[in-house]
């Protein structure tokens, strides 16, 4: 299409001086000439000419051409998408294979690989290589064969590298002793794509990165004196600081829901890996676990943080001391009602399991959200005053007004935004009275 096409006519017995009329399907078009340009026809159309002789004796005086009925191709617009495998992040070294998918890229179409906007490679569409370098930018031109192509060349979209140059380095850890489930600060380089750290014996996958150069965590379960080993894409360093566990611990396995988060049968959304505040695919969201005196429930004997999996899973460490001793277990997380167990007694390793009943906290001050599935209320948020009121519902709706979302404590159900769906689960147990209930 758009192409300009030029015909000719040559009369036979036309005369000294004959006449002609161009026609596109019957219509009169051009001028009296031997020739007839165009660059509008479109598919099908069929063109003619009418030529009137003055010849002498001619009879009849007019006569018309043979037809000619034109195919007119449509204009295609060329692309090319790349992927890279085994991805963009890389350690220093690894061969990447890109590659080259067109799209009206017609019967024998060209490529030219480009690095940094430098030509690489070969006419394939595929690129190997080995030597990339971090930051550097992948690309492919494609030229189109393919009728009616314009324009004639694509550029993909580009793939940035991000090419680790080794194994992580760790330069120390604070405080770099004390007992397994306590909250430390690892630092060194190389830490961007970490996905687990090990100390001694313990290994967790439970870790926020910031940065390339600081890790946050607590201490895993399992967790002996040893070496501070972060595992990233390169591999596990084997050499570093060493941790030392001070004192004998005891194991709390909690398993809890939270209203908002729940997602269906006993799971809830993994809310941080959504919102890409943590890498570990079931990472739910922060919370904070304290025991509490049975005789005395005002006193927090100790306390400990993590983050819960989407299966309502959170292994904590106390230290030995809670051994053979009775407490509340008190959950406290960013935008759900205080919830306490009943009191029980700890040994070395203590399982508890607030999903299975109403019961199972005190006061069965839970909500039911499938068969025989039951969960922690949502809604208390700034202040969290045991009570789910309109100081709340406040905040909501404040949110909402003004398109609030991310990490917010407002976003009760964890899908990054403000809106109804988070002021109804505020509204409902607003109207039912929830608040906190303990001793």
């Amino acid at each position: 299409a758009g192409t300009s096409v030029t015909f000719t006519a040559v009369p036979t017995n036309g005369g000294a001086s004959p006449s002609y009329q161009w026609k596109v399907n019957g219509g009169n078009v051009g001028t009296n000439s031997t020739t007839f340009t165009t660059s509008t026809l479109t598919n099908t159309q069929v063109v003619t000419c009418v030529l009137t002789s003055n010849a002498a004796c001619a009879s009849p005086t007019t006569a018309t051409s043979n037809s000619i009925t034109m195919i007119v191709n449509p204009v295609v617009v060329p692309s090319v998408s790349i992927s890279a495998n085994p991805g963009n992040t890389i350690c220093s070294g690894t061969s990447v294979t890109f590659t080259a998918v067109p799209t009206n890229g017609g019967a024998s179409p060209s490529y030219q690989w480009k690095v940094n906007g430098g030509n690489v490679g070969t006419n394939s569409t595929t690129f190997t290589t080995s030597t990339l370098t971090n930051t550097q930018v992948v690309t492919c031109v494609l030229t189109s064969n393919a009728a009616c192509a314009s324009p004639t060349t694509a550029t993909s979209n580009s793939i940035t590298m991000i090419v680790v140059s080794g194994l992580a380095s760790v330069t120390s850890v604070t405080p770099n002793s004390g007992f397994v489930g306590a909250s430390i600060t690892i630092k060194g380089i190389r830490f961007a794509t970490a996905t687990s750290v090990q100390i001694g014996l313990g290994t967790t996958s439970l870790i926020t990165v910031s940065g390339d150069t600081m890790i946050t965590m607590n201490v895993p379960v399992g967790s002996t004196t040893g070496i501070v080993r972060v595992t990233n894409i390169c591999g596990t360093n084997v050499s570093g600081p060493t941790y030392t566990v001070t004192s004998t611990s005891s194991s709390l396995s909690l398993t809890f829901l939270i209203e908002g988060y729940y997602s269906s049968g006993t799971t809830m959304s993994p809310v941080l890996f959504n919102l890409g505040l943590n890498p570990t695919p079931t990472a739910c969201d922060s919370v904070t676990v304290q025991l509490r005196q049975a005789a005395t429930p005002g006193v927090v004997d100790f306390s400990a943080s993590g983050i819960v999996n989407s299966s309502g899973n959170i292994n904590l460490s106390y230290p030995g001391a809670v051994n053979g001793n009775s407490y509340y277990i008190v959950v406290n997380h960013r935008n759900a009602v205080q919830t306490w167990s009943n009191s029980i007694a700890f040994s070395a390793a203590t399982t508890y399991n607030f999903r299975t009943a109403a019961s199972q906290a005190f006061g069965s001050n839970q909500v039911q959200v499938a068969l025989g599935v039951w969960a922690m209320y949502s809604g208390d948020l700034n202040p969290q005053d045991e009570i789910i009121d309109i100081l709340d519902q406040g905040v909501i709706d404040n949110d909402i007004f003004n398109f609030a979302g991310g990490y917010v404590v407002s976003d009760l159900n964890g899908d990054g935004f403000v809106d109804i769906v988070d002021q109804s689960i505020v509204d409902n147990n607003i109207s039912n009275f929830i608040g906190s209930v303990h001793p």
